[in-house]
């Protein structure tokens, strides 16, 4: 079996005044990353990213899944804003930009 690996992205300030202030996200992907790594529980190497802005957070998702392996089981979690938006808030999104987080499969990656 592959091994338990869980990328949580939390954001709560944004740059944009549109989006209100939320107060609980980095305490929920915290509160989910202390249940996942315990290894009564689940077991799972975490990394937490908060209020990282679009370029770290789209990084991070792509370096998350190119590292993947085929028998992997691979978690990944936003906790914030959409807005009726059709990607997540994060901080350094302007209003207006459309371009989206896109992970590209690297070459020689496993079709699952």
């Amino acid at each position: 079996m592959g091994r338990r690996r869980a990328l949580l992205v939390a954001t709560y300030e944004y740059e944009d005044a549109g989006l209100r202030r939320l107060t609980t996200p980095a305490q929920d992907a915290q509160a989910l990353a202390d249940v996942l790594e315990d290894p009564a529980i689940a077991g799972f190497e975490v990394q937490v990213l908060i209020n990282e802005p679009t370029s770290r957070v789209g990084e991070a998702i792509g370096e998350f899944y190119a590292s993947a392996e085929r028998d992997d089981l691979t978690l990944l979690y936003f906790s914030g804003r959409s807005e009726g938006r059709q990607r997540p808030a994060v901080p350094g999104d302007e209003e207006h930009q459309t371009r989206a987080v896109a992970v590209q499969r690297p070459a020689g990656a496993h079709d699952r």
